[in-house]
Parts: structure tokens; sequence; C-alpha cells
């Protein structure tokens, strides 16, 4: 990919360094590039920073109880909506804005993928820098019911090898603050939806390389082409994105480096349960 002077910035909250603005790189770049911006950059200490010394270890184990799950002993479970101003569906079965209320697939090469994931930006381009959102399951659903079934059958390798060599290589800063980690997941898990991606999905257990690619290619195509499944999200000021990151795909649209714009974000993703499919 080639480097501009923009850039889209998504990390987990855990990631980032902060700094007093003063001593902010970012901060300096920005009052430097004066004809473009008269003030410093408002979330400057937010930028991300890449500390060499940052080793975490690995992830471990752990029972999930997935907390949407009190919901169902609530008597009136969507009471936090009551504030609402606004509700609207984006599509009749695929995501909802909702205005008013105070309140990708993401490393699945881990055991225990995340599963409800929040993002929002701390300051996005006036147009472009959408985040497009495909519905897994719809992507599944839109296949035929044998090629399904025997999806049903697969388990497929997700990798972080490439991702970190990538940062040792010097991109990203050249940190590496985990050490990567494979593991096999099955290829349809259980809402039911498709559970694969082209960043982190290496190949499909117990067949050959090409047959492996043919199937994965294939998908990826799929699930990148099939608007009848598919949200884009238009960032405003204050947005804030939830979305359940075991059905569901989502890729930043880098369309706004003409103008010169910033999408600077911050994102949580906690772990959930280990992928497992149940007919």
């Amino acid at each position: 990919m080639s480097h501009s002077t923009t850039e889209t910035i998504s990390e987990p909250l855990r990631s980032l360094s902060l700094r007093p603005e003063a001593e902010s790189p970012a901060s300096k770049d920005v009052k430097a590039a004066g004809a473009e911006t008269e003030k410093p950059y408002k979330y400057a200490r937010f930028l991300p920073s890449f500390d060499a010394e940052l080793k975490l270890p690995p992830l471990v184990p752990f029972t999930h109880t997935d907390p949407g799950h009190a919901a169902l002993t609530d008597p009136t479970p969507r009471s936090f909506l009551d504030s609402a101003t606004t509700a609207e569906e984006l599509t009749p079965d695929f995501g909802s804005e909702v205005a008013g209320v105070q309140l990708h697939l993401l490393t699945p090469h881990e055991e225990q993928p995340p599963g409800l994931t929040t993002l929002f930006l701390f300051d996005s381009p006036p147009s472009g820098g959408d985040t497009g959102y495909a519905d897994q399951r719809g992507a599944y659903n839109h296949l035929s019911p044998n090629f399904r079934a025997y999806l049903e059958t697969l388990s497929a390798v997700h990798s972080g090898v490439q991702q970190a060599e990538l940062s040792r290589k010097g991109n990203r800063g050249g940190v590496v603050k985990r050490e990567p980690v494979e593991n096999v997941h099955p290829v349809v898990r259980t809402h039911p939806a498709l559970f694969v991606n082209p960043q982190f999905t290496r190949r499909i257990v117990g067949l050959k390389i090409e047959e492996s690619d043919a199937i994965l290619n294939l998908l990826y195509a799929h699930i990148a082409q099939g608007a009848d499944f598919q949200v884009r999200l238009r960032w405003r000021p204050k947005s804030v994105v939830l979305w359940d990151n075991r059905i569901t795909a989502h890729s930043a649209i880098v369309d706004f480096s003409r103008t010169g714009g910033r999408r600077h974000g911050a994102r949580i993703t906690p772990q959930a349960e280990k992928p497992f499919f149940k007919a």
C-alpha cells in the first residue's frame, strides 16, 4: 500500500500511549502545517505511539459469559432506548442507527476472538472515510444449501504471524507487542455465519492448497461483493458503533487521500468464546 499524507488509525485502547499534548510530535506536525490548520490537533494526546519495550503475555483461555444474556432477565430490556430521539433501521436485516442515547473481523487468529466490539472516531474527514460492514450470517444464507452443508464440515487455520512479521520489518513502528499465534476455527460458526477473512485465514484443514485457495477466494469475493447483506456507515460527530465481531466483517474505506483528512479512532475489543459450530 502506498503511503500518503493521510492515515487511518484504528487501534485498541490499551495500545495507545497518552502523552501531554505539548510533547506530542503529531501536535507539532499539525502546527507546522499552518497553511492547512491554524490550531493544534484537539486529540493529539490520543494518537498512538509505539513502545518497543512493551511486551504483552499470551492470552489465556477463560470461560466467557456474554453480558448480553443479562438482558433476558430484564423486564424492559430495551429501556436504554427510551431517551433516543430517533431509531432508524439501516437495512431490513442488518443495522440500526439510534440518536440521542448516551452511552473489521478482529484478531480471529486468537483462540477466543472478540465478540461485541465498540468503535468511535476522534476525527474523520468531512467526506469519505466511511466504514463498510458485512453480515456474515447473510453471506452464509446467500449460499446454496449443498455448499453450506459442505462448509459446515470444514475448519481453517487463522494466523497472526504475517501481521507480526510486517511489523518486525519496520511497519507500525516496528513493534510486536504480543507474539503471534495460530488457531484452528470452523469455517462456519454458530449463528450460523461464515468465519473467514483474507487478512488472517490461511488455509482450510485437510484440503490441497489449490482446493483451499479456490474455496477461500470464492468466499472472500462473495462477502466483499454481497451488497444484499452489507451496510455503509457514514461517521458523524460523537458517533459510537457497536457490532458483534463474531458475525460481522468490516473495512475502513480509505477514499479521502486527496482531501488531506484524518481518520483517527479508538476501539474496544473484549474477547468472547472459542468459535464453535452446532448444527
